[in-house]
């Protein structure tokens, strides 16, 4: 029997939100709080896998909490918050614009709205220290194209992005990489199965429904995005 579980989705969180994309930290808090309060416990998209192949046990009220492009306010604004709950994440990197020491911009963005208020990437050694408390990282490509555009344009690099942007996660964190979100929301069939086949066991999208492990398509996994009010 499966499991309904959901799958929420973030992008920025600090101390204010000028988007609808960015939250709050107080709004983010009351959030977490509200959640706890409910009998809710995080988990990662990990521990559902685990679940799925019987491997652990979950908990009565599951959530999963995603975050998307690796911004630097997830590491200072919303990983103490998750931690005050005692609550995991998972992380989705678009690793060429996570750094070593050069701290790099979300110039990819396609949102003048976005880019009006310029928002500076993780470095590595923050990203190793998440991952060191719980965090799961997780793959978004190397530069966060629109995947189904480029597969109509440069087809030869789709793969290429994600798969790199894969291992060179895996390289730096000593782990396998199980899982990775679509940029944009863009997939097909044809994006799929190159997800499957370069090793991944499940991708997510935004499209505003809970994932049920038993009749879901793992490599489009049910997200709600969760905007600023």
């Amino acid at each position: 029997m499966g499991k309904k579980i959901p799958i929420l989705s973030y992008h920025k969180v600090d101390e204010a939100a000028p988007t609808r994309h960015w939250m709050t930290t107080s709004e983010f808090d009351a959030q977490m709080s509200a959640l706890h309060s409910y009998g809710f416990r995080a988990v990662t998209l990990e521990d559902i896998r685990q679940h799925v192949r019987g491997e652990k046990g979950l908990p009565e009220e599951p959530i999963c909490l995603t975050f998307d492009d690796g911004y630097r306010n997830f590491y200072t604004s919303a990983y103490p918050i998750l931690k005050k709950y005692a609550f995991v994440a998972t992380v989705f990197l678009p690793t060429d614009y996570i750094g070593t020491e050069v701290r790099r911009m979300n110039d990819w963005d396609r949102s003048p709205e976005e880019l009006a208020f310029p928002t500076p990437h993780m470095v590595w050694p923050e990203v190793e220290e998440l991952h060191r408390g719980g965090i799961l990282i997780g793959a978004h490509t190397q530069t966060h194209p629109d995947l189904a555009e480029m597969l109509k344009s440069e087809p030869s690099r789709v793969a290429s992005e994600i798969i790199a942007s894969k291992r060179e996660i895996e390289s730096r964190l000593d782990v396998p990489v199980h899982f990775m979100a679509y940029p944009y929301k863009s997939s097909n069939e044809a994006l799929e199965e190159l997800v499957h086949e370069a090793g991944f066991h499940g991708a997510v999208i935004d499209n505003g429904n809970i994932f049920d492990t038993a009749t879901d398509n793992w490599f489009r996994m049910n997200r709600i995005a969760i905007l600023s009010r």
